[in-house]
C-alpha cells in the first residue's frame, strides 16, 4: 500500500507531525517526541494492534490504520492486551 503524502492524525482528530512515503510512515510519538516507524502493510511492524510497535523513547506501543479512500493515516495507541 502506497501512503505517500497522507496526512496523519490521533486518535482525538488532531493532525500530528508524519512522514509517510512509499508504505513507510514515521510518525512523532504523541508522548515523548521520539520518531517511531510503521510500515502500512500486512503482518508488518505497526501495521494493526496485533503487530503494535514501541516507542523506543517512552515504551508504549503504538499502530496505525490507513484509510485510503481519504489519504489518512490514524495512529492509534494499544492500551491493555
Amino acid at each position: 500500500m502506497t501512503i505517500t503524502g497522507f496526512k496523519c492524525i490521533n486518535e482525538a482528530t488532531s493532525v500530528i507531525n508524519c512522514d509517510a512515503h512509499g508504505n513507510n510512515a514515521a510518525i512523532c510519538c504523541p508522548s515523548c517526541g521520539y520518531p517511531i516507524l510503521f510500515v502500512a502493510r500486512k503482518n508488518q511492524k505497526g501495521s494493526d494492534r496485533s503487530h503494535a510497535t514501541q516507542c523506543a523513547g517512552c515504551g508504549k506501543l503504538f499502530f496505525i490504520e490507513v484509510i485510503e479512500s481519504k489519504k489518512v493515516i490514524i495512529l492509534h495507541e494499544k492500551t491493555g492486551n
